[in-house]
């Protein structure tokens, strides 16, 4: 369409130049959504350190839980005030993008540990304000890192998020997971769970209906599954993929056993490297 425009413009010039409706439109690509799932969601948390006291790390906890509980959109949470969190209620009033006029508003909900993960971020937020300037004061997530264009302090941003996400992919040693892939799920466990379209239409916060049949898609598994359930027949198991999740699963576990244990060695080393250091220093002494 582009490419159209531009020889509209010009033949509207009087330029003597190709017929702009002889350039052809190419047909639109239809992919099948990406959809998190939970095994992948809890990876992505655990790539997170526990006990941390890096402002980056609390902050993006708290984003990763917000988008995953609500099924929102990335810039609808980055959207968030101060003014807009009950969090007695555990809830929030955010601006719906693409509304188009018809619910400028719409409440999200979220866990009690989601919550807990937000209240420690708005502690450490606090504890910023003492080191740094805050050109947004009532934004709820901030930059924290000056970056190219000096965003300190302003609000965090869309492609902030996507670099977060993919950074805690890698480290998870899973594909990129997008914000919107946590939208996705939020409409499928919807719809698994019971729901309508016009639940997944009021908390995804979809203008009309038919905004949502992306969003109701079943994957091949759970499309095979429900058809073997109407023929009452027992699901195929898929073996490969039965193996590489068991694979996945026991290098997880691996992973974490691994490193436990090159902890403990540090600090057993420490321990003798300390011990040897004292012994020298009484043997002068």
């Amino acid at each position: 369409m582009a490419l159209r425009k531009f020889f509209e413009f010009y033949r509207l010039q009087g330029y003597p130049v190709l017929e702009e409706n002889l350039i052809p439109i190419p047909a639109k690509e239809h992919k099948l959504p990406r959809v998190a799932n939970e095994v992948d969601y809890q990876k992505l948390v655990a790539s997170i350190p526990a006990k941390t006291n890096d402002p980056r790390h609390i902050r993006n906890l708290a984003i990763l839980n917000l988008l995953w509980d609500t099924g929102a959109r990335n810039g609808e949470i980055l959207s968030l005030d101060f003014g807009d969190l009950d969090m007695e209620r555990r809830r929030a009033v955010i601006n719906t993008e693409k509304s188009k006029g018809r619910r400028p508003f719409r409440e999200i909900f979220w866990t009690q540990t989601t919550n807990d993960n937000i209240w420690s971020w708005i502690k450490k937020r606090e504890q910023l304000k003492k080191t740094m300037e805050f050109k947004e004061p009532d934004v709820l997530f901030i930059s924290i890192c000056a970056g190219q264009y000096d965003t300190t302090g302003r609000r965090f941003t869309i492609k902030g998020v996507g670099e977060m996400l993919r950074r805690y992919s890698n480290r998870a040693k899973l594909p990129y997971m997008n914000a919107h892939s946590f939208r996705h799920h939020m409409g499928h466990h919807i719809v698994k769970s019971g729901g309508s379209s016009a639940d997944v239409m009021n908390i995804l916060g979809h203008a009309s209906v038919q905004s949502t049949t992306i969003y109701t898609m079943m994957t091949d598994q759970e499309l095979e599954k429900r058809y073997r359930h109407f023929m009452k027949e027992e699901p195929v198991k898929n073996l490969r993929s039965e193996l590489e999740k068991f694979v996945d699963a026991a290098v997880y576990q691996l992973d974490k056993v691994c490193q436990r244990s090159i902890m403990k060695v540090r600090k057993d080393a420490k321990k003798q490297l300390w011990a040897t250091q004292l012994d020298n220093f009484e043997n002068i002494a």
